[in-house]
């Protein structure tokens, strides 16, 4: 059985976000726990949440950058991400600009991070 995805996901600032996390290549969209993730590589690059109540995009993001943009009004760092993901409120004003570099910046550090499991694969193997 199909897991359901919550409708709010339907907002248009969501279906912004979806065509960009599509544009990549090797990604896939998949549902967890009732809303989207997008996948390269079956590795999470970014999420579409409601965080207490509220619109929120998870991106993968490095920990200094975590550090930085939680200190804005406009993040949070993502729960359950290890510090490892932030989280960007949707329900206000977007600079568009800023979160397209860095879902395209979640995106890059996520596959590296596949390449690198998957030399380090090869090279166990040998």
């Amino acid at each position: 059985m199909r897991t359901p995805v919550d409708t709010r996901f339907e907002r248009p600032v969501y279906a912004r976000l979806r065509r960009l996390c599509l544009s990549f290549p090797d990604t896939d969209e998949a549902v967890a726990w009732g809303h989207p993730n997008f996948r390269v590589v079956g590795r999470t690059f970014c999420t579409f949440e409601i965080l207490r109540g509220r619109p929120t995009v998870a991106m993968k993001a490095s920990p200094a950058d975590v550090k930085r943009l939680s200190q804005s009004d406009d993040f949070v760092v993502t729960p359950y991400g290890r510090s490892m993901f932030v989280s960007q409120w949707l329900d206000g004003a977007i600079n568009w600009r800023r979160l397209e570099t860095l879902v395209k910046r979640s995106y890059k550090l996520t596959t590296k991070e596949t390449q690198r499991a998957q030399n380090a694969r090869r090279r166990s193997r040998r």
